[in-house]
């Protein structure tokens, strides 16, 4: 669970480059060779504004070389995309 919360995808975004994450991770995760450098250490889940089940999730992602960023998948949990599938091989903090 993370300690900071958010009320929208776009105040969650502006905190985090402000946090330093300000790397749009997906690219790096796509073409790497080796996903275990990549740990998911926060997420946050936010419904859309006009219909509910317009679900996102946003990925808060460190790597092992020190790099920090963000994936965000607009798609959410209820809709399995390739986005998806490759964000479920990268190993989560037990915090999270």
């Amino acid at each position: 669970m993370s300690l900071h919360t958010y009320n929208t995808l776009a105040e969650a975004v502006i905190a985090l480059k402000e946090r330093g994450y300000e790397i749009d991770m997906f690219e790096l995760i796509e073409n790497s060779n080796d996903l275990e450098q990549f740990t998911i250490v926060e997420t946050h889940h936010f419904e859309g504004i006009l219909n509910p089940v317009d679900n996102s999730v946003l990925y808060v992602i460190e790597s092992s070389e020190g790099l920090k960023g963000i994936v965000i998948d607009l798609n959410g949990i209820n809709h399995v995309t390739p986005k998806t599938e490759l964000l479920s091989k990268i190993k989560v903090h037990p915090t999270v």
